[in-house]
């Protein structure tokens, strides 16, 4: 996915409004590459929308994740943003859900509201599990309140009304805040170990939505991956990531981007940092296993100039983990001499 200057931009006979449903659209960025193998299909520009009720799963008895979007966009245009992401932080002990919301600007303007349009200029954050979202009692970011929209499934704030919005050259953290009803807490709703998807975007003055800012993420409070955690400033700028679908190459991209208020010799000089990515089972007949590629990339997961490219294994559980590489891994490798 090459990033041209008219990358995202539409035609402007085909700059209507639509609805999207998914968008699965110095600072380091590292993309995992898995080749995929299915018959080349068309390029559509944009997803049907349809929702799922109950009486339409009545007859198989089970109820369907709800894919409506819940807002309009008139198309997707780059914007002064970097990049902007909403991650999982976690559950502390009251039980509310913590997430935090991560951007880096070079330019603070185009993200005034407008009345012809109420998504215009506002920060989106949107959820598919209705067993979810329809329990949740507030949404805030840094203490502004976020409006609810459709029973919880969409919730927004003017840009403009986010502390620190406007701050470029840095990167700044926003906590976003989750509270249930009655108290309650994802163990009581039986999600405790259960992936909650999420989705945020930016909307810029136009109606159209910042690329930069597309983002999706789930909500785990018992993840049996997360453990020996170690906070410094080097991922200051909170780990984000993309997945991307190349058609040209049928490839999909996963870019991790983050960062750093320091330097790997101000963290800790005898790091060697491993990555490690959970792919779906579900995917791992259509992955090339022996075409898996990590590499240091740019924003939109093309190759940096001088860069390397590494051949990395995954498991049968479909894990991606690089310190079972050799060129990249000090496990059983002696690298004195390095």
């Amino acid at each position: 996915m090459n990033k041209k200057t008219d990358r995202h931009v539409m035609p402007e006979h085909r700059r209507q409004r639509w609805a999207l449903r998914k968008l699965s659209v110095g600072m380091c960025s590292v993309l995992l590459g898995f080749a995929v193998m299915i018959p080349t299909v068309p390029a559509v520009a944009a997803a049907e929308i349809f929702a799922v009720s109950d009486a339409d799963t009545a007859h198989t008895g089970v109820r369907e994740l709800d894919t409506s979007s819940h807002f309009m966009a008139t198309g997707i245009l780059d914007s002064s943003l970097r990049y902007a992401s909403t991650v999982y932080n976690k559950v502390d002990d009251t039980g509310k859900i913590m997430l935090t919301m991560t951007k880096w600007a070079d330019g603070s303007t185009g993200w005034a509201t407008n009345k012809n349009n109420e998504f215009a200029g506002k920060y989106l954050l949107y959820f598919s599990n209705d067993a979810f979202y329809k329990e949740i009692e507030s949404i805030t970011i840094d203490g502004v309140e976020l409006e609810q929209k459709d029973e919880g499934a969409l919730w927004m704030v003017p840009i403009t009304s986010i502390p620190k919005y406007a701050l470029i050259g840095v990167v700044t953290n926003h906590d976003v805040t989750i509270t249930l009803k009655d108290g309650k807490t994802l163990t009581d709703l039986g999600l405790a170990d259960k992936a909650v998807s999420f989705g945020s975007v930016w909307i810029q003055n136009d109606g159209t939505i910042a690329s930069e800012s597309i983002s999706n993420g789930y909500i785990l409070e018992n993840n049996p991956n997360i453990k020996n955690e170690k906070t410094s400033g080097f991922t200051a700028g909170q780990m984000t990531q993309k997945v991307m679908f190349d058609i040209n190459s049928m490839s999909l991209k996963s870019v991790h981007t983050f960062k750093p208020n320091e330097n790997y010799l101000q963290s800790d000089y005898g790091w060697v940092i491993y990555v490690k990515e959970q792919i779906p089972t579900e995917l791992l007949q259509y992955i090339d296993r022996d075409n898996i590629t990590i590499y240091n990339s740019d924003l939109s997961g093309e190759l940096n100039s001088g860069r390397k490219t590494f051949t990395v294994s995954i498991d049968d559980n479909g894990l991606v983990d690089t310190s079972n590489t050799p060129e990249l891994s000090i496990v059983g490798n002696d690298t004195k001499d390095q």
